[in-house]
C-alpha cells in the first residue's frame, strides 16, 4: 500500500473516531436527551415580576393580577399584549444542549457580556435567571445561562428575539380608554371647520355645529378615527421642535365619556410621514401616522350626508313630446 494511501486511511479513521467520540456517542445521545427539556416548571401565570435587562437599561414590569405596568426606567402602563408574549416565551423556552463552561466558550458565547439578562420573579417568591449571550453557528439557538447552573445551555435563538425589546416596545400606546360606545358627545376644530355632535337615546348621532346643519343624523367614523388609534411611539422628553409643533396644533378634538369624564386632545402639523399627539393632562407626548392627520382634517360632507337636491315643480321642464311621426304616402 502506498504511503499517500496509509495516511488517508489513517486520517479517515480519526475522523470516524472523533464523530462516534465526541459528536454521535457523547453528542446525539445527549442531544435526544435534551432535546425539547423545558428549561422551567412555572407557568406564565405565575409569573408577578419581570427585570429585562440589555444594553445598561434594565426596564422592570409588575402585575397586580390584573395588568401588567413598567415600574422602571418610567412608570407607566404596559402594552398586555407585549408582556405577555415575553413571558410566554420564557416560561415555554426549551434547553436543547448543555455545555461544559469554559474561559473559552464564556468569551465565544458572549455570556461575559450578555446582550440580555432575564429576571423572573414567582408568586411563591422564587426567582430565576437566564442570562443570554450570542447565537450558536446555526442561528438557530442561543448560549445562554440559567441560575446556578454551571454549564452553558444552547436554548432557542427565538427567545432572543422575545426578549430584545426596548421600552417603546413594552410600554401601552393607546390615546386614550375612552371608547367609542362609551362617547355621548364630541367637538373636532380641524383645518375645514368646528364639528361638534351628541348621541341621542335612539343611538342616532345628531349635529350640533355647525348651526345650517343642526339635528342632522351624524357619520361619525371619522372623527372616532382618534380613539381607536395607537401611538407608533412614546416620547417622555420632547425636544423643541416637537413641542413647537404642538404649540400650533392644526387640529383641537375633545370628547365626553358616560360619567362626564372629557379626554381632549391636541395633534400637530405632519412632518414627514408623522403627526404629534398631546392628551391633555398626561405628561409623554405620542407619535402618530400621518394617516390620522388626514382623517380627522374632514369636510362637512365627509361626515354629514347632504340630502339630494330637489327641484320646484315650477321649474320643471316640460316633459317631452312625443316626436312627430311622418305622413306615410
Amino acid at each position: 500500500m502506498k504511503r499517500n494511501t496509509i495516511i488517508i486511511v489513517l486520517l479517515a479513521l480519526a475522523l470516524g473516531a472523533y464523530v462516534y467520540f465526541f459528536e454521535w456517542k457523547d453528542g446525539k445521545d445527549r442531544d435526544s436527551e435534551e432535546a425539547s427539556k423545558p428549561a422551567f416548571t412555572f407557568k406564565s401565570e405565575d409569573v408577578t415580576a419581570v427585570n429585562l435587562t440589555q444594553q445598561g437599561q434594565t426596564i422592570a414590569l409588575s402585575t397586580d393580577g390584573k395588568a401588567w405596568a413598567i415600574t422602571q426606567p418610567v412608570k407607566t402602563e404596559a402594552d398586555q399584549t407585549a408582556v405577555e408574549s415575553l413571558i410566554s416565551s420564557v416560561a415555554g423556552t426549551t434547553i436543547d444542549r448543555s455545555l461544559v463552561m469554559t474561559p473559552s466558550l464564556q468569551n465565544g458565547a458572549g455570556l461575559a457580556q450578555p446582550a440580555i439578562t432575564l429576571e423572573v420573579k414567582l408568586k411563591n417568591g422564587t426567582q430565576h435567571k437566564i442570562v443570554l449571550g450570542r447565537k450558536d453557528p446555526t442561528d438557530a439557538g442561543v448560549y445562554s445561562q440559567i441560575d446556578q447552573n454551571p454549564n452553558v445551555l444552547l436554548l432557542p435563538a427565538s427567545l432572543l428575539s422575545s426578549a430584545a425589546k426596548t421600552l417603546n416596545d413594552l410600554r401601552a400606546k393607546e390615546l386614550t380608554k375612552l371608547l367609542p360606545g362609551d362617547v355621548t358627545s364630541f367637538t373636532v376644530k380641524n383645518q375645514n371647520l368646528t364639528f361638534a355632535a351628541e348621541r341621542h337615546g335612539d343611538n342616532k348621532w345628531l349635529v350640533k355645529e355647525p348651526a345650517a346643519k343642526k339635528d342632522q343624523e351624524a357619520d361619525t367614523s371619522k372623527p372616532f378615527t382618534l380613539l381607536s388609534t395607537s401611538a407608533t411611539a412614546v416620547i417622555d422628553s420632547p425636544d423643541d421642535k416637537t413641542k413647537g409643533l404642538l404649540a400650533k396644533p392644526v387640529i383641537e378634538a375633545s370628547f365626553v365619556g358616560k360619567e362626564n369624564q372629557t379626554v381632549k386632545f391636541f395633534i400637530s402639523a405632519a412632518e414627514g410621514e408623522d403627526v404629534y399627539v398631546r392628551v391633555e393632562g398626561r405628561a409623554e407626548i405620542f407619535k402618530a401616522s400621518k394617516s390620522l392627520l388626514e382623517s380627522l382634517n374632514f369636510k362637512l360632507t365627509d361626515v354629514v350626508s347632504m340630502p339630494a337636491a330637489t327641484q320646484d315643480p315650477s321649474t320643471k321642464s316640460d316633459e317631452k313630446k312625443e316626436a312627430p311621426t311622418e305622413d306615410k304616402k
